[in-house]
């Protein structure tokens, strides 16, 4: 069994709400025909077709030997609204990932979308969302309209995550105020990675891994640079009294707990991370159907390493399995 736990839909209805009432956002289209999404001018998301369509979702999922995708929306997400306007957006998109699931509830799972930039109305979706949808958890950004996670303005949320143990994927959004990467669609291909990467050290450093354990944390991108960090980040544990003010064990300890997804498909990377977390710690991603996402590569990628095959299992459905309940 292959379970992909990173790929994204994008309901038409959202997607035409950005125009209206995204900060900066608008969708037009390309030289080449193709819908997308612009923040302040520049590319942000092209809009491809089975971001809508599950029976073309589907077939590409039976092409590549995908069994189950647990869906999640992506960045924008809904924070850059107003707060009613995020709570209704965020309605919108689980509402459509749950009609998915109710229509193919062997091939589909929900991840809940939730207008954390509102606190009080996060807390009420979530309830929603767990309740009377059915879904398996949420998936968060990295930063919520430019407030990183470990702002006490979210600690309620996150104590109530954690009463719940609740499954949080973290995927990453627009760094807030990093204008060198609007260029060339660096946001995407860097900007992102490095915004996972401050998020999993800001939850680290500030205590939150300690006060909060029962959370299921999981990083899309195999963690950002986290893997590759590791070390650094706990020679700054040593070197730096700032470091240890809120935790008492080297980052590495916490951040063993958190899992990572394959979205990298390059195998010298998708290494690193095994040699660092374990198979244990890994699941499978494809950032399907984004342009740059490619869900048969998420496959062979990792059915290509030199592991061994109940290792292999770990990582392609038997971690996702345990943490979405299946």
């Amino acid at each position: 069994m292959r379970i992909d736990m990173h790929n994204h839909v994008f309901p038409k209805a959202y997607v035409a709400r950005l125009a209206t009432v995204g900060k900066g956002y608008a969708v037009t289209h390309d030289s080449e025909g193709d819908t997308i999404v612009t923040k302040d001018g520049a590319r942000f998301l092209t809009i491809t077709p089975p971001m809508a369509d599950p029976d073309a979702r589907l077939a590409d999922m039976d092409r590549a030997g995908v069994d189950i995708q647990a869906l999640s929306l992506s960045a924008p997400s809904v924070y850059f609204a107003d707060p009613e306007d995020s709570l209704e957006l965020a309605q919108l998109i689980n509402d459509e990932e749950a009609a998915m699931c109710r229509r193919h509830p062997d091939r589909f799972v929900g991840l809940a979308t939730v207008p954390l930039n509102h606190p009080d109305y996060a807390l009420q979706e979530l309830d929603r969302a767990l309740g009377d949808l059915d879904m398996r958890g949420i998936i968060l950004g990295s930063n919520i309209d430019g407030k990183r996670l470990d702002d006490e303005h979210f600690r309620p949320f996150f104590e109530e995550a954690n009463r719940r143990k609740l499954l949080i994927f973290i995927h990453p959004m627009t760094p807030p105020s990093v204008e060198a990467t609007s260029a060339y669609t660096l946001t995407p291909l860097v900007g992102f990675l490095f915004d996972t990467t401050l998020a999993a050290a800001r939850l680290v450093f500030s205590g939150m891994c300690d006060e909060l354990p029962d959370i299921r944390w999981v990083l899309g991108h195999l963690g950002g640079a986290v893997p590759y960090l590791w070390e650094r980040l706990d020679s700054g544990y040593r070197a730096y009294p700032a470091c240890r003010e809120r935790i008492s064990k080297p980052p590495s300890a916490y951040l063993r707990h958190f899992y990572y997804d394959t979205v990298s498909f390059h195998a010298p990377s998708l290494i690193c991370a095994h040699q660092t977390v374990g198979a244990e710690r890994m699941v499978l991603g494809s950032d399907y159907p984004h342009v740059i996402g490619d869900l048969p590569g998420a496959v062979t990628s990792v059915e290509g390493l030199s592991l061994a095959e109940s290792e292999k299992e770990k990582i392609l459905s038997g971690n996702a399995r345990m943490l979405l309940g299946l």
